[in-house]
């Protein structure tokens, strides 16, 4: 299964604007975490059943761009912690 960069959201007139760019599809995929949860999860945990589709790690629930997303997002809040 592949993934496909529907529409970018920008801030802009009301309502905001969408629009689809080949380039910026192109920048997506390109999109490299320095992070990723590489720990094994249980297999037989109650009510998580990942492992019955082959995923073992934490690491394997997200895509690359999600992940790229989760560490910016980790980053921002921790400089916004050290800057007070």
């Amino acid at each position: 299964m592949g993934t496909r960069l529907m529409t970018i959201v920008a801030e802009g007139e009301p309502g905001g604007c969408t629009c689809r760019h080949r380039g910026m599809e192109i920048v997506a995929h390109g999109a490299k975490s320095g992070w990723k949860p590489d720990v094994e999860f249980f297999q037989q945990a109650l009510g998580f059943r990942v492992g019955n589709y082959g995923m073992k790690k934490w690491s394997d629930l997200f895509t690359f761009r999600q992940l790229v997303a989760i560490t910016t997002f980790a980053d921002l809040v921790q400089d916004v912690a050290c800057s007070r």
